[in-house]
């Protein structure tokens, strides 16, 4: 080691493009721990113009030393040469597509030095088409541990749970030297993690993120756009990391936590794996996953309810059903489903990311996939070729990219009012300066200027339709919901499917809604369908949130516990007579709770969800209702001053 020398950057470079690597490489060049550090760059395959940034940057800052490989020997093989070749005493580890805070290792370092850590952990930020949002496993790690003590795995299980990331970490050199990364294996963080974490108990936590990973780079090795064989490998790779956290003595410990991550993992690989080699990964899993067969005492503590419904398919080797909670990749749907030029007007507003979507006259309300006829001998049934086209996951997938990823976070900061139908929505005065998105006939309110509209069933009324693709034509975008198939047999005797011709007429963006009432919330909208959460407000909802707001408000979403829109309906449960779309709230609460927990839900003249977020009122419908002014309730005008009734309460404004 060089006593000079403070820290090693290790950085692998194999044919990325340049739009990742250099904001990486100026990244690294302006950090302000300045003389006490050192980049050694492995040119492990890169492109030609990667290597003359390269030489450029090693000209011009003598901290760079550049390890030109003859080809790519893979990633662990360059990792592990930099780090033997590391002259520091503390080393970390960058990818070449992200990039990182100027002062990131100067903060690292420090916080590692003050406590004589062997490892500090550090946050980091997900950057996806520009955008930057935190992270909530990073979130996680540091607002729930100590960056005042150390700390071991023991005392923090959850970080097993976490993103397995090698970056955003800061290593003391002879710590990290005594860890080799697996030549052999492709996914390497996985088994690297469980040995890091269950070598020490000396790990501390930087109490912010610095370091910006890039999560949309499709050259990335696990790029949710690869469906090769090579997915498999993951499978592999956790194997030898259960054998690892067994050698230490903490798999029993940890096995709820250790699970969940390979799990989480290998479950994204699996919905993207070509459906060629997908049983043959299927098999692999149930093979790993058999010491849990019998297990008593695992309890699926940190999975959401899809989640533990397919690892259930996976414990109890039901490949079949294990299809169910499949989403497809846009990418092998090209490669699956033909490409046909049409002058057709139809075509040219359906067909999307080249697959058509056939209009059968016979069947005007029909909306299907077309295929390619040499696709099916790769099946080997015709139909499961068919169970594919039927599926809404597959469907979701081809269309949602063209209808939602342009929305994917547009409104970060922003405020969104959520309008449905119910009798409150009269009391309403438009809020200024936020984004109102309106449901089924919401934009017969004269009031209202939506700048989106949703509807999800045929609107029966006489012109209802006619005037809902009209409305506001150059404003308002609006979204037309599609049953697939199976889902429409279900429920056709109470609805009508949306015409093909509607949405062509209105311009609309046609979005699918999931199959089945399975609970399903959709926070991938550019793949995943829309989940039905028996009514339209739930698919507007899961827009909304899509698009990233700080503040929702709910207008006219009424419920009670004795039904929508005040109806005696309902189910009785434990004694309790709740509705349906009451039922729904309650369970979306709690998602919203564990998932969006950044967001501030507001509802205005709530009467079933009172209480259930946080309630204003308007002056309206307090004058109506004045039993309310006992309950000291907060009251919201149309410029957003909220005042409550209790005279001794100042006034303040929401700016957001």
């Amino acid at each position: 080691m060089n006593k000079g020398i403070k820290v090693s950057v290790v950085v692998s470079v194999y044919n990325h493009d340049i739009k990742y690597l250099k904001p990486c490489i100026e990244s690294l060049h302006n950090q302000t721990l300045n003389d006490g550090i050192e980049f050694i760059v492995i040119d492990n395959g890169a492109t030609k113009e990667s290597k003359l940034l390269l030489a450029e940057y090693e000209n011009k800052d003598k901290r760079f030393k550049i390890i030109h490989f003859e080809k790519n020997l893979g990633y662990a093989r360059a990792l592990n040469t930099g780090i033997e070749m590391a002259q520091g005493s503390y080393i970390g580890i960058v990818e070449s597509d992200d990039y990182v805070a100027t002062d990131m290792y100067e903060k690292l370092y420090n916080q590692i030095t003050k406590f004589k850590a062997d490892v500090c952990i550090g946050g980091f930020y997900v950057v996806q088409n520009g955008i930057i949002n935190n992270n909530i496993n990073c979130k996680l790690i540091y607002e729930n541990t100590s960056d005042l003590r150390l700390f071991s795995i023991m005392d923090y299980p959850f970080l097993f749970t976490c993103h397995p990331s090698i970056w955003c970490k800061l290593y003391k050199a002879e710590f990290l030297k005594q860890i080799k990364f697996n030549e052999k294996g492709r996914y390497i963080d996985s088994e690297f993690i469980v040995d890091l974490y269950c070598r020490t108990n000396r790990l501390i936590a930087l109490k912010e993120p610095v370091y910006y990973y890039q999560c949309d780079n499709t050259n990335a090795s696990q790029s949710n756009q690869r469906h090769d064989a090579s997915l498999m490998d993951i499978i592999d790779d956790w194997q030898i990391a259960k054998e690892s956290i067994k050698k230490y003595g903490f798999y029993e410990k940890l096995k709820d936590e250790f699970y969940y991550q390979s799990i989480k993992a290998a479950f994204r690989f699996y919905k993207n794996i070509h459906p060629k080699y997908r049983r043959k990964f299927f098999d692999k899993w149930v093979n790993f996953a058999k010491d849990l067969k019998n297990d008593d005492e695992f309890d699926f503590k940190y999975f959401n309810p899809e989640q533990k419904e397919f690892f259930e398919c996976v414990l109890n080797n039901d490949y079949k059903r294990s299809l169910n909670y499949i989403v497809y990749n846009p990418t092998l749907l090209k490669n699956i489903f033909s490409v046909r030029n049409s002058n057709d007007k139809i075509y040219k507003i359906i067909t999307i990311l080249g697959i058509n979507f056939k209009h059968k006259k016979k069947q005007k309300e029909n909306i299907m996939l077309e295929f390619k006829k040499d696709i099916l001998p790769k099946f080997k049934k015709r139909q499961d070729l068919y169970y594919y086209l039927q599926k809404s996951n597959i469907q979701a997938a081809a269309i949602h990219p063209k209808t939602f990823l342009p929305y994917k976070g547009i409104h970060t900061n922003k405020s969104v009012v959520v309008v449905g139908c119910g009798p409150t929505l009269q009391y309403y005065e438009p809020i200024e300066t936020t984004i109102h998105v309106g449901v089924n006939r919401v934009f017969f309110n004269e009031n209202l200027n939506l700048d989106y509209l949703f509807i999800q069933d045929y609107l029966k009324g006489e012109n209802d339709m006619s005037l809902a693709n009209s409305y506001h034509p150059n404003t308002c975008a609006k979204f037309y919901g599609i049953l697939p198939e199976n889902r429409y047999n279900q429920c056709k005797k109470v609805l009508k499917r949306i015409n093909i011709s509607d949405i062509i007429s209105a311009k609309a963006k046609p979005y699918i809604i999931e199959d089945a009432v399975r609970r399903n919330w959709a926070n991938l909208l550019e793949v995943e369908p829309i989940g039905d959460w028996t009514g339209c407000i739930f698919s507007a909802l899961q827009f909304v949130l899509y698009t990233n707001p700080k503040k929702i408000y709910l207008v006219g979403c009424d419920c009670s516990k004795t039904g929508h829109f005040y109806e005696e309906r309902g189910d009785v449960i434990n004694g309790t007579d709740l509705s349906y779309q009451y039922k729904s709230w309650l369970e979306l609460k709690e998602h919203l709770k564990r998932y969006y927990s950044d967001t501030e839900i507001i509802t205005i003249n709530p009467v079933g969800l009172k209480g259930m977020f946080k309630d204003l009122y308007t002056q309206s419908y307090v004058d109506e209702h004045p039993e309310l002014l006992n309950d000291g309730v907060e009251i919201i005008t149309p410029d957003k001053v909220i005042k409550s009734v209790n005279p001794n309460v100042l006034y303040f404004c929401d700016k957001a």
